[in-house]
């Protein structure tokens, strides 16, 4: 997906007034969410994003087992 897509749909579905509040927003959720994903599971939900928040995700679960 589309970096612009992707922000249009996080601000129109959370009802945010700009897409800063939206990237805020998304980096919170994506940074909590990827402390706590195992294995490969990162990956795979980085894989449907726009690519610069892969670190988000991958960096969040590095050194955990695999499930």
């Amino acid at each position: 997906m589309q970096y612009d897509t992707f922000m249009g749909l996080v601000q129109d579905k959370a009802r945010l007034p700009s897409t800063d509040e939206a990237e805020k927003a998304v980096r919170a959720t994506l940074s909590t969410l990827g402390s706590r994903l195992y294995g490969e599971e990162a990956d795979h939900v980085a894989a449907q994003l726009p690519g610069e928040y892969d670190p988000l995700l991958v960096s969040g679960s590095e050194g955990r087992m695999k499930a």
